[in-house]
């Protein structure tokens, strides 16, 4: 017989890690139910306001999304500075950040824009139209707003007006954006 050396048995090296210690890293901590529910409808109230205010504001939807993410970022940083004092994680951060402050900023941000005073009135050519949907988009002369189609959609055919023109009422947003105050087909 020979002797052959044999090869040690390798046991897997374990950790031990208590299932309390692991879940309490990825629990955000700070919110209890109750907490929940109001950011929800905060969340919910926001995202209607901001859905109709960008309906009569003219922005496009991608500055629109990066005043929000730069908002969400700015709480983001916020609530990193104080995450200590109130023994926030980095998940507290950005669901605090992403769910209520976010949304409710660019809602005010619109809000205060909207809040405008003095309007005046501009009127285009009806040059041509698709009908989709429930109404028609209208294309108006020198492509007038093109990237602004929210503006332009209207439920009245163009086939029922003498001479095709829209007569819309603006103001100039106190952020420098214009608010439709009132669109008329004449």
């Amino acid at each position: 017989m020979t002797n052959k050396p044999t090869k040690p048995k390798l046991q897997p090296t374990r950790i031990e890690h208590s299932e309390e210690s692991l879940l309490r890293e990825f629990r955000i901590h700070v919110a209890n139910e109750s907490q929940h529910w109001i950011m929800v409808l905060l969340f919910f109230a926001a995202a209607f306001i901001i859905y109709y205010l960008l309906q009569i504001t003219l922005i496009t939807l991608l500055e629109a999304s990066k005043i929000l993410i730069g908002f969400g970022l700015i709480s983001f940083m916020a609530i990193f500075l104080i995450r200590n004092r109130f023994e926030l994680g980095l998940l507290d951060g950005l669901y605090y950040s992403a769910f209520s402050s976010a949304p409710i900023c660019l809602a005010l941000f619109l809000s205060i824009n909207a809040a405008c005073q003095d309007t005046y009135k501009e009127t285009h050519l009806i040059v041509g139209f698709e009908a989709g949907g429930s109404g028609y988009t209208y294309q108006l002369k020198d492509e007038a707003y093109q990237e602004f189609w929210r503006i332009r959609n209207m439920s009245t055919s163009p086939h029922n007006l003498p001479i095709p023109r829209v007569q819309f009422t603006f103001c100039d947003g106190i952020f420098g954006y214009k608010v439709v105050k009132d669109v008329e087909l004449r």
